[in-house]
């Protein structure tokens, strides 16, 4: 099991009851019967204690020096006892009712009193001793946080975030200990965002696609095709539009940690896909939930197959699907170039993502820890992206020495796909983009366009 001052690593799933663990032992009152609340049987005040100390006989006997201090000592405990008396009076009048006058049940109370205080301070005394320091120790915790992720274990992806949770960790105000849940342990996207929200876990690195489940404003980012023509482009947008989405992901309940990308998202197919019309013929991988995107292809004449990413590559083998967008690391490492052979060298629309944390788990937190993390998850989000974009490229040259086929897209295919996927913006927008946030996109590309032309 992880431990709160060490990064751990964990693939299995986190139980429906997970959550901070209380604990008060014998954190209650005693009832006059020497019995707890809630307790099977009574339990004997005069027992030693659970761990074998803390009884009467580490308690001082009374050593009377003089008849004066006999007489102080007994003229306290008749004022203890009276004062006993007063606060227990209804309790008295019920227990001595019988036989005995009012004088002579004061003062046996008295007796009884005296007789068992001294038990019950030994008990108080083992309850402070055993609750004061776990409070201590809980007090001085750092906060756990269990984020999940599609990022396969042992990519740079998850050695980038597992260095991010080392400078979790030693972030000053009890920073927090952060568990990484890798290869899409914790199900699809769609399922992490639920976790999220009922508790089970308290972060994630998503793609689009997981975060448009919390606000589609975030579609702008990525749900374009051919809308950006660089990589300078898709940054140039996520900084403008970044102020705004995440304001709108915060009145959701969510706070974003960073922001990066994957690169461009590719064709892999069995058969050659060059023009659009190629891509009609295939069964085509697509996101599962997206209802709205399904609908649009179907109406493009595509044949989209919803599915979780971890059924893409048994879904190549067996035929269900024979082609897949993906990013070239991404195809490298779930092995999709085995089944789908074939790669367009075409930059159909960029893999954004982000990581975010609930904002019930970040409020918990001091204001000098949310500084130092934030600081550390925005580092982790620029290495990614740097990291990422660097290792696209390499993956196609690995790929291709493994039997990859790479078609280039000359600027007929480049046109002819720009064509067809401006066909579908009217579509696309308002209901997969927002109309607000669509528009918003073309107005920045068009300043942006023009300020370079006249930069030339």
């Amino acid at each position: 099991m992880p431990t709160n001052d060490a990064i751990t690593d964990e693939k299995s799933t986190i139980p429906l009851w997970g959550g901070a663990r209380a604990a008060r032992p014998w954190g209650g009152l005693w009832s006059r019967d020497g019995t707890h609340p809630g307790a099977s049987r009574p339990l004997s005040l005069r027992a030693t204690s659970p761990t074998g100390f803390l009884t009467e006989s580490f308690l001082p006997p009374r050593v009377a020096t003089s008849d004066e201090n006999v007489a102080a000592d007994r003229a306290s405990a008749d004022a203890r006892a009276t004062i006993g008396c007063l606060n227990r009076g209804p309790e008295i009048a019920a227990e001595d009712s019988g036989s005995h006058s009012p004088a002579q049940s004061s003062k046996q109370y008295m007796r009884q009193e005296l007789d068992r205080r001294p038990r019950l301070f030994t008990w108080a005394l083992f309850a402070v001793l055993i609750t004061v320091p776990e409070a201590a120790v809980q007090a001085q915790a750092p906060a756990r946080i269990r984020l999940a992720t599609l990022a396969p274990k042992g990519s740079s992806y998850h050695q980038i975030l597992l260095a991010m949770g080392e400078k979790w960790r030693q972030a000053p105000g009890g920073g927090a200990s952060l568990t990484i849940f890798a290869d899409g342990s914790m199900g699809g996207e769609a399922d992490m965002v639920r976790r999220m929200r009922v508790g089970q876990i308290q972060a994630a690195m998503l793609t689009v696609v997981g975060l448009s489940e919390i606000d589609p404003s975030v579609s702008a980012l990525q749900n374009l095709p051919m809308m950006f023509r660089s990589l300078d482009e898709v940054d140039y947008i996520r900084q403008k539009l970044a102020p705004s989405i995440e304001k709108k992901l915060l009145e959701k309940g969510f706070v974003v940690l960073c922001w990066g990308d994957s690169g461009w998202v590719r064709f892999f197919s069995k058969e050659p896909v060059i023009y659009p019309a190629d891509l009609k013929r295939m069964k085509l991988f697509t996101w599962a939930g997206d209802t709205k995107q399904l609908d649009i292809m179907k109406a493009g004449g595509y044949q989209p197959i919803p599915l979780e990413t971890n059924d893409i590559l048994p879904s190549l083998q067996t035929g269900l699907i024979n082609a897949v967008p993906s990013t070239p690391f991404y195809a490298l490492a779930g092995q999709f170039y085995g089944p789908a052979s074939h790669m367009l060298e075409l930059n159909w629309a960029p893999l954004v993502g982000g990581a975010v944390v609930t904002r019930k788990t970040w409020d918990s937190l001091s204001g000098e820890a949310r500084d130092a993390m934030m600081n550390a998850a925005s580092d982790a989000g620029e290495q990614i992206k740097a990291k990422s974009r660097g290792e696209s490229n390499q993956a196609v040259e690995t790929m291709r020495k493994r039997g990859l086929t790479v078609h280039a897209a000359t600027p007929e295919v480049e046109a002819a796909w720009r064509k067809a996927a401006e066909e579908v913006y009217p579509k696309i927008r308002g209901a997969i983009v927002p109309a607000e946030m669509f528009d918003e996109v073309i107005r920045l590309l068009q300043e942006l366009r023009k300020s370079a032309a006249s930069k030339r």
